[in-house]
């Protein structure tokens, strides 16, 4: 899925949830689409409204995604 940054309008691909090792949190995994720079951020920041979603095609092969955007 392509999120846009709703403050900066920069837009990211949603790579995967992940879990944090320390503390067993839920980590969104998402790349810049022009740099290809790697970020993480706890998921329920990523999808408190901070980003919009732009193009949503990929949702199918990932459960954990799905949960988040439900």
């Amino acid at each position: 899925m392509l999120f846009r940054h709703k403050k900066r309008g920069s837009v990211y691909r949603l790579i995967n949830i992940a879990v944090q090792e320390s503390d067993m949190s839920a980590v969104a995994v998402y790349s810049d689409t022009e740099s290809g720079l790697l970020w993480t951020r706890p998921a329920e920041e990523f999808f408190d409204g901070r980003f919009e979603v732009v193009l949503s095609r990929e949702t199918g092969g990932n459960p954990a995604a799905r949960e988040w955007m439900q």
